[in-house]
């Protein structure tokens, strides 16, 4: 079954929040100290401009994984996205790999 790739992205998107909420007051509970306000949410770009966002799972023992990477406007709409295998030696590497290698990639 293909989706459009906005919609996996949001489906993805409403299950971190979903994931967040869920552990959210189990995380809060256990801690002791004040923890940093930090924000949950998708923060979009000032009008006129797109953001780019992406990620990168890796798996040790192979020392490959997946990168993903999309833009979208100050709307939230996407306007291109790609996922692509990674090759790297760490998970840092593979992080800063979607950056380096696919960024350019993607088309206003």
């Amino acid at each position: 079954m293909n989706q459009l790739p906005h919609v996996v992205v949001a489906r993805a998107l409403g299950a971190w929040d979903e994931f967040l909420s869920a552990t959210e007051t189990s995380t809060n509970q256990l801690s002791r100290s004040p923890q940093p306000s930090t924000s949950l949410h998708w923060i979009p770009p000032v009008a006129g401009s797109l953001k780019i966002n992406c990620d990168a799972s890796w798996s040790k023992g192979l020392n490959r994984g997946w990168g993903g990477i999309i833009l979208r406007d100050n709307r939230g709409n996407l306007i291109d996205g790609r996922r692509f295998k990674i090759s790297a030696t760490s998970a840092f590497l593979a992080e800063s790999s979607v950056l380096e290698k696919h960024a350019s990639s993607l088309r206003p």
